[in-house]
């Protein structure tokens, strides 16, 4: 997977620049030790406990989530709680991204149809739309065309 290799590279860079600084497992074990903390157990063990870390550059933290549902999950209810957390515990401005494994690229950071696509799919749903009115209304004429006998 590319955040593998990202990390990969990653790792290098920090050896090379001689620069110490906690990777990505660190930092997110001690958002998610926070995050126990913060919220019910039960959210914990749904939400953030089965989450994993595989990735950490200059800007984001890339955590990966076992489905789409449980991404859009974190994304709408934690995210701004889980990027505090890094800010106060990493000394650079570091944003969680969350992604799933395999995950259909249709859909955009955070678990959303991208606009193209949801826009694509509106015209077939609308020209669907239009072809069953234009059915109706053909129907329409037909029956206002029959006597009353024959509607029968």
């Amino acid at each position: 997977m590319i955040y593998r290799k990202i990390i990969k590279e990653y790792k290098l860079n920090i050896l090379m620049q001689g620069r110490i600084r906690m990777d990505a497992e660190e930092l997110w074990e001690t958002v998610r030790k926070t995050m126990m903390e913060e919220i019910s157990q039960p959210s914990f063990e749904t939400w953030v406990e089965l989450t994993v870390a595989i990735a950490l550059n200059d800007e984001n933290l890339i955590v990966e989530s076992e489905s789409k549902f449980q991404k859009q999950w974190l994304y709408q209810r934690y995210e701004k709680e889980i990027n505090a957390i890094l800010n106060d515990v990493s000394s650079e401005k570091i944003t969680v991204v969350f992604t799933v494994e395999n995950e259909d690229d249709s859909m955009d950071d955070r678990g959303l149809m991208s606009t193209t696509n949801r826009y694509d799919e509106l015209v077939g749903i609308v020209n669907e739309l239009n072809i069953r009115v234009e059915h109706l209304e053909d129907e329409v004429r037909r029956l206002k065309n029959l006597d009353p006998e024959q509607a029968r």
